[in-house]
């Protein structure tokens, strides 16, 4: 491309003048595609903001889901248990000693001196039913 209109420069200082404006005319091209390009991604990200705004608000609304849901959890599950573990030790407590006093019998008459004899139970019973 020839900005000198169909001559060649003829000296140095014109060379020099030529390469400069090919130069600036690269420089203002690139310009002008970045600048392009800055429109294109602004308008990108001005239309995923509203896709970031949705998000914002299913966020908050899990946020809340989880909050009412740990209430509940709270309400129903824990506040239940609180208190209850004097009623655990107590079943706890009768298990101990209904498992020593098996270990102790040990048969439904007499045994011979220097034998050891072994007793089970076998209980039935109906099946315990939740409250619910």
């Amino acid at each position: 491309m020839r900005l000198f209109q169909g001559k060649e420069p003829a000296d140095m200082a014109e060379k020099r003048d030529y390469y400069e404006v090919l130069g600036l005319k690269k420089g203002a091209s690139d310009l002008s595609d970045g600048a392009n390009k800055l429109k294109d991604g602004t308008k990108e990200l001005r239309d995923a903001s509203g896709d970031v705004t949705d998000g914002i608000d299913e966020l908050e609304d899990g946020a809340q889901e989880l909050a009412d849901g740990m209430k509940e959890f709270d309400e129903d599950g824990i506040q239940e248990l609180t208190g209850k573990e004097s009623d655990l030790e107590n079943v706890m407590d009768r298990l101990d000693a209904l498992r020593d006093a098996d270990r102790e019998y040990q048969t439904f008459t007499k045994l011979a001196e220097g034998m050891k004899g072994k007793v089970s139970f076998f209980i039935e019973s109906d099946p315990v039913k939740n409250e619910d």
